[in-house]
């Protein structure tokens, strides 16, 4: 490197931002939420990506944010689908990651859901999560990892976020490596029926504090 010139890595690294209303830009019909098997996150391109993915539907917050969802038949049931969301850069959650997967009907709209692969997403952006899972992957998720970039230190509301998530069938919640509670204030009903007719194991991480919570 040259005397006097500086080279930031920032720069080499793309980081786009989701939109909270991602799925309305696929469509305004909420019940197709219950047509959805997985939901992935990957880095790929569009010469990259396997050809069986179709479409190509911008769901990044601004023009700028070039994240797109691509779908195809699942190859478990052919009568629902599966979910690529896809980037060559980071994709980064929202600042307001509230509801993000999560669904206010009673049974849930992403009922169907079994598994959401976050290979490719980074959540240090966010500072809330409120119902981020709510009712996610009511009938048939058994498991739920949030892996090792799921970084939730600046979030300060964790308010039902994963109330009902994989109410019938859920096994296990592991919140990874990365799951920083110590500037929630707001836990309230934080797992409240989370997978109530099954749940075996709930791995909470090493950086669950609770020492700034209000409402738990």
């Amino acid at each position: 490197i040259r005397a006097g010139i500086t080279i930031y890595a920032k720069w080499l690294i793309n980081e786009y931002i989701l939109s909270q209303d991602w799925f309305k830009r696929f469509t305004s019909d909420s019940t197709y939420k219950e047509k959805i098997a997985t939901i992935q996150f990957i880095n790929t391109t569009t010469t990259e990506k396997d050809s069986s993915w179709q479409g190509k539907i911008h769901v990044g917050k601004t023009e700028n944010d070039l994240i797109y969802l691509s779908r195809r038949t699942s190859s478990t049931n052919s009568s629902l689908y599966d979910f690529l969301i896809w980037s060559d850069g980071t994709i980064m959650a929202p600042p307001s990651s509230g509801w993000l997967f999560g669904s206010s009907s009673s049974f849930g709209n992403y009922k169907e859901l079994i598994s959401i692969s976050f290979e490719n997403f980074n959540t240090s952006k966010a500072t809330t999560m409120r119902s981020m899972f709510s009712r996610c992957g009511y009938t048939k998720m058994t498991s739920l990892n949030l892996g090792d970039k799921f970084d939730t230190s600046d979030v300060t509301d964790m308010k039902r976020m994963f109330v009902a998530c994989g109410y019938r069938a859920m096994t296990s919640l592991d919140l990874g490596d990365k799951f920083d509670t110590s500037n929630v204030i707001d836990m309230g009903y934080m797992f409240y029926f989370c997978g109530i007719r099954a749940m075996t194991s709930l791995d909470l991480g090493d950086k669950f504090d609770t020492s700034n919570v209000t409402d738990m």
